[in-house]
């Protein structure tokens, strides 16, 4: 996995991050391109810029209603995993 800005040990040549060291769940639905990506349900061509997923979860939105969904429920889930448990404060009255 490669990190934004660093330096390959083997060519010392500076890495920018690939489609694999981005966490959003849209990804597998779409095959990376230069500005675009091929989505894989229908083939089209969904413009997107530095990375950005707004183009293509709109496409899926509107397109792909039924995987649109379950990617919601996958994105959930892995919020879920990552984020920390919120203790609850209990305050006591005097």
């Amino acid at each position: 996995m490669c990190v934004c800005g660093q330096v390959s040990a083997d060519s010392g040549i500076l890495k920018t991050p690939t489609v694999e060291t981005k966490k959003s769940p849209v990804w597998e639905y779409f095959v990376p391109g230069e500005n675009v990506a091929t989505c894989q349900l229908c083939s089209k061509l969904v413009k997107r810029s530095r990375g950005n997923t707004s183009n293509l979860i709109a496409h899926l939105r509107s397109t792909h209603h039924e995987h649109y969904e379950l990617m919601k429920e996958e994105d959930g889930r892995q919020k879920m995993e990552t984020e920390p448990t919120q203790q609850v404060r209990q305050w006591v009255t005097w």
